[in-house]
C-alpha cells in the first residue's frame, strides 16, 4: 500500500475534515490507523499534514461517540508521538499562519507571533494594550470560520469579525493576511445565502481599510468574475442576487479612486451586459443596482462613455416602469458633469426630446432636468438646441424653472456658471458612499446592537451570580457552571470585541472557554472589592471540587497563569494551591513554576513553607518533564545550601533505583514502627518493578500481602500483579487484581479521583483482560480491554486539555 498513500491520505483528511457525517470520520480514522500500522508511515503524516494532529486531539477531545474517540486513541498510539516543536513549526506553514504576516509593531506585534504558538489562554498578556482583546476574538472567532463542520455559525462569525474591524478601524488592517484568506475560501464553498452575506461584508471590509486592499484585488476580481457568472441567468435561476457584488465593486472604486479605472475593462462589458440582458428578458430586477453602481464610478467611466451611452439610452426608451426608466435618465444627468459627453451631445439631445415628447408625462421633468446637464456641460453651443426644447416645453405647458434661466443666459450671451442652478446643484452631486445592507440580520449580526464607542458600565450583581459556585457538584453542574460564567463575562466585557462573540459563545461553549480568560480580564479591574472577593472564593471551591472536569480545571488553571503576566491584577489564590493542582493534572510545566515560587517564598521566608517538601516536589516535577540535571541541581543546591540529608525517595525521583532500592533495604534494617516498615516497604516494591526484578518483587509481596490494610493493598496490587504475571504465577495474579478497581464505567470518576489518584482503574481493567485472555475467555476480555482504553481516554484527554487546547 506504500506506493497508494500519496493518493490515499488526502481522501482520508478530507474525510476527517467533514463534520457533516460522524459515522465518515470514524471510517476515517480507522483507515488512517490501518493504512499506518501496514506500512510504517508514522509521524511523517504529521508533518506532511499539519492540521492532522490538531485535528486528531479535537475529535478525542469532542462529544463524540465512545467508538470514533476508541479509533482516535488507537491512531494516537500507532503514528506515535510527535517532538512539540515540529508540530510548533508545522503550525506556522498552515494556510493564514503568522509566519508570513505583516506585523504590527510593539506589543501587539509580539502578540501576533504568538497567537498560533502557544495555547490560547497563555498567550502573554497584553491586556492593557487596546488591540489585544480585539486579537483574541479574532483568532477565537477564524477557529470557527476554519471549521466546516461549524457552517451554521459562520455567518455570525462574519458579523462578529466586521463589528470588530468597524471598532478598531484602520487598526485592523495587519489582521487582514490572517482573516482575509479563509473569507476567499469559506466564500467559495459555502452557500448561496451565505455567499451573499459574506460578499457584502467584503465591500464593508474594504470601505473601513480603504487602499490597503490592494495587495488582495486579484483575489477579490477573481471572486467577483466567479460570482457575476449568474447574472447572466434569468431571475428565478440565479443562485446569487447582484446587490452584494455591486456593493463591493463600488466600495472597491470608493477606496482606489482613480486607480480604479485600470480594472473597468474587466467590470463594465459585465455591466452593459446586465443592462442589455434586461431589455431582452424584459428582466429589470438589478437595473436599479446597476445604475447606482455607475453613478459611483462617476468619472473613472470617462473613456468608455461610447460603450456605456447607448445602453442607458435603450434603458429609458424601453417598455419598462417608471421608476426605471427614470433611474436611467438620472444616473445620465448626475453623470454628465464627471464625464467626457462632448461627442454624444446630439443624440443625447435627441433621445431626451423623445421623452420630452412621449406618452409618459411622469419622466418629462427628469428629461429637462439631464437637458439642463448636457447645457452646462456644452456651455455656448448648447443654444442651437434650445428652440426646439421650448417649443416641446410649450407644447405640453411645462414650466421648467432652471431651464427657463439656462435659456436667458445663452440668448444673453452670458456664461453659465457651475451649479449655478437647483437642478445642477441637485442632480450633479456624487452618490452617498454608504448604502443600507439588505441581507442585515440583527438575530445574527451584531453591529446593530453593540456600540463600539460608547463605555460600557459592568453589571456587577449578574456577574457574581453567575460566578457563584457554592451549589456545584457534579459534572454536569460544573459544566452548566462554566458555560453561564463565561457567557456573562463575555456580554458584561468592557471591550466591545469580546461581547460580540457572547452570542456564538451561548451557542458553541468552547468559545467561552478559548475567551474566558480575557473576558475574566477584562472585567476584574472593573469590579469592586467585594466581588472580587466572591469571585475568588467561587474559584477556589472549583479547586477543591473532586469533581470538576479535566478540561475545566485547565481553564480555570489558565486564568491564574494568565493574570500572573498582569503585575497589577494577579489572582489572590495561594500558588501552593495551584502547584498542588496542576501536578495533580499533570500539567507540570505549570507544576514547577508555582513550586518555584514556592521554594523562592520559603528560602526567603515570605512563605510558611517546608523547604525540604518543595526541593522533593521540585525534583519530582523536574523528573516529569525530563530535566534531570534540573534535579540533580537542584538536590545539590539543597544540601550545599539547606543542610539537607538526602532521602530514600529522593533518589527515586532522581531515577537512581539502585541507590534508591540500597538506602530502602538499610532503612528496612533500623525501623521499628509498623507505618515505617509499610513506607520502607512500598519503596523496595517501587525500586525492584522499576529495576524489572519480578522474582524478588514477587516474593517481597507474598510476604507482606497477608497483613498488609486494605489501603495499602490497593497500592501493593498493580506492582504484585506485574510481578506475579512475569513469573507466571496466575492465581496469585488473580488474587491481587481482585483488589483493583475493575474499571466499570458507572464507577469511573473524573481526573483527580481516578486518574490523578492512582486507584488503579486501567490497571485493573488491564490485568483482568489479560488473566480472560489467559482463560480463552476472549469475548470478557475484549470488554475489559474497553473498560482500559475508556480509563486511558480520560488521562489522555486531561493532558491534551493542558499541551494542545
Amino acid at each position: 500500500m506504500r506506493q497508494y498513500i500519496p493518493e490515499l491520505m488526502p481522501l482520508i483528511v478530507e474525510a476527517l475534515l467533514d463534520g457533516s457525517s460522524v459515522m465518515k470520520r470514524e471510517v476515517a480514522v480507522t483507515t488512517l490507523g490501518q493504512v499506518v500500522q501496514s506500512t510504517g508511515y508514522v509521524i511523517t503524516p504529521y508533518n506532511e499534514y499539519p492540521q492532522l494532529l490538531g485535528l486528531l486531539l479535537k475529535l478525542l477531545n469532542g462529544e463524540l461517540a465512545w467508538s470514533t474517540r476508541r479509533e482516535v486513541l488507537k491512531v494516537i498510539g500507532i503514528m506515535g508521538a510527535l517532538d512539540p516543536h515540529a508540530h510548533r513549526r508545522n503550525q506556522l506553514s498552515l494556510p493564514g499562519s503568522h509566519g508570513e504576516v505583516a506585523r504590527p509593531a510593539g506589543d501587539a506585534g509580539q502578540l501576533i507571533r504568538s497567537m498560533d504558538e502557544l495555547p490560547m489562554d497563555l498567550w502573554p498578556s497584553f491586556a492593557t494594550s487596546e488591540d489585544y482583546y480585539p486579537t483574541v476574538a479574532i483568532s477565537s472567532l477564524m477557529r470557527i470560520l476554519r471549521d466546516p463542520s461549524l457552517s451554521s455559525y459562520h455567518q455570525k462569525v462574519v458579523g462578529s469579525l466586521m463589528f470588530i474591524f468597524k471598532s478598531m478601524g484602520l487598526g485592523c488592517v495587519p489582521y487582514l493576511p490572517k482573516v482575509l484568506p479563509d473569507l476567499f475560501h469559506t466564500v467559495r464553498t459555502c452557500d448561496d445565502g451565505l455567499k451573499e452575506y459574506i460578499t457584502w461584508k467584503l465591500g464593508t471590509l474594504v470601505s473601513i481599510v480603504r487602499q490597503h486592499i490592494r495587495k488582495y484585488l486579484p483575489e477579490l476580481f477573481s471572486l467577483i468574475s466567479e460570482l457575476w457568472s449568474s447574472f447572466s441567468l434569468p431571475a428565478a435561476s440565479r443562485p446569487v442576487h447582484g446587490s452584494p457584488i455591486l456593493h463591493l465593486l463600488e466600495q472597491l472604486c470608493l477606496a482606489l479612486n482613480d486607480e480604479f479605472r485600470t480594472h473597468l475593462p474587466f467590470i463594465l462589458p459585465s455591466c452593459i451586459q446586465v443592462l442589455t440582458d434586461a431589455e431582452r428578458f424584459k428582466d429589470y430586477t438589478y437595473v436599479m443596482d446597476i445604475l447606482h453602481t455607475l453613478e459611483v464610478f462617476g468619472g473613472t467611466l470617462d473613456e468608455h462613455m461610447h460603450l456605456l451611452l447607448p445602453a442607458l439610452i435603450r434603458i429609458f426608451k424601453v417598455d419598462a416602469s417608471v421608476e426605471v426608466r427614470r433611474s436611467a435618465i438620472r444616473t445620465l444627468t448626475r453623470l454628465i458633469p464627471r464625464v467626457q459627453v462632448m461627442g454624444h451631445i446630439s443624440a443625447l439631445v435627441h433621445h431626451l426630446k423623445l421623452v420630452l415628447d412621449g406618452k409618459s408625462d411622469e419622466l418629462r421633468n427628469d428629461a429637462v432636468d439631464a437637458l439642463c446637464c448636457l447645457a452646462h456641460a456644452l456651455g455656448e453651443d448648447f443654444t442651437i438646441f434650445i428652440p426646439s426644447i421650448h417649443k416641446l416645453l410649450l407644447k405640453y405647458r411645462l414650466r421648467h424653472k432652471d431651464f427657463e434661466e439656462i435659456e436667458g443666459r445663452l440668448q444673453r450671451r452670458e456664461l453659465l456658471t457651475i451649479g449655478s442652478t437647483a437642478t445642477q446643484r441637485q442632480n450633479c452631486q456624487l452618490p452617498g458612499e454608504v448604502i443600507s445592507d439588505p441581507l442585515s440580520d440583527t438575530e445574527n449580526d451584531p453591529e446593530g446592537k453593540i456600540d463600539p464607542h460608547k463605555p460600557h458600565q459592568i453589571n456587577e450583581v449578574r456577574l457574581r451570580a453567575a460566578g457563584e459556585a457554592s451549589q456545584r457538584s457534579t459534572k454536569e453542574d460544573w459544566a452548566e457552571w462554566m458555560r453561564h460564567f463565561s457567557i456573562e463575562l463575555l456580554k458584561e466585557s468592557p471591550s466591545p470585541a469580546l461581547r460580540t462573540c457572547a452570542k456564538l459563545a451561548q451557542l458553541q461553549p468552547f468559545v467561552g472557554r478559548e475567551l474566558f480568560a480575557a473576558g475574566f480580564v477584562s472585567c476584574w479591574s472593573q469590579m469592586n472589592e467585594t466581588i472580587q472577593r466572591q469571585l475568588v472564593r467561587s474559584l477556589e471551591m472549583a479547586f477543591s471540587s473532586p469533581n470538576i472536569p479535566p478540561e475545566i480545571l485547565a481553564t480555570l488553571l489558565n486564568l491564574a497563569e494568565f493574570m500572573e503576566h498582569d503585575e497589577r491584577h494577579p489572582l489572590p489564590i495561594d500558588i501552593r494551591l495551584l502547584g498542588a493542582l496542576a501536578e495533580k493534572c499533570r500539567a507540570f510545566a505549570k507544576a514547577l513554576h508555582y513550586k518555584e515560587m514556592e521554594f523562592d517564598g520559603a528560602r526567603t521566608n515570605r512563605m510558611d513553607a517546608n523547604p525540604i517538601a518543595v526541593v522533593e516536589a521540585l525534583i519530582h516535577i523536574n523528573n516529569q518533564l525530563h530535566q534531570h540535571e534540573a534535579a540533580v541541581g537542584i538536590l545539590t543546591y539543597a544540601q550545599l545550601h539547606l543542610g539537607v540529608q538526602l532521602k530514600e525517595s529522593w533518589y527515586e525521583k532522581l531515577q537512581r533505583w539502585d541507590d534508591a532500592l540500597k538506602a530502602y533495604t538499610v532503612k528496612a534494617s533500623q525501623a521499628s514502627t509498623p507505618h515505617v516498615v509499610l513506607d520502607v516497604t512500598l519503596g523496595r516494591m517501587r525500586c525492584l518493578a522499576a529495576l524489572a526484578r519480578w522474582e524478588e518483587l514477587n516474593n517481597l509481596c507474598k510476604e507482606y500481602w497477608t497483613p498488609a490494610e486494605p489501603a495499602a493493598r490497593l497500592e501493593m496490587a498493580p506492582m504484585a500483579a506485574s510481578a506475579a504475571w512475569n513469573m507466571g504465577e496466575w492465581d496469585q495474579m488473580a488474587e491481587y487484581v481482585s483488589r483493583l478497581d475493575d474499571g466499570d464505567e458507572t464507577k469511573l470518576r473524573v481526573l483527580g479521583n481516578t486518574a490523578a489518584t492512582g486507584d488503579g482503574s486501567s490497571n485493573g481493567a488491564f490485568f483482568r483482560a489479560v488473566l480472560l485472555v489467559r482463560r480463552g475467555k476472549y469475548d470478557e476480555a475484549r470488554e475489559y480491554v474497553e473498560r482500559a482504553r475508556k480509563c486511558l481516554a480520560t488521562e489522555v484527554s486531561a493532558l491534551v486539555c493542558f499541551q494542545f487546547i
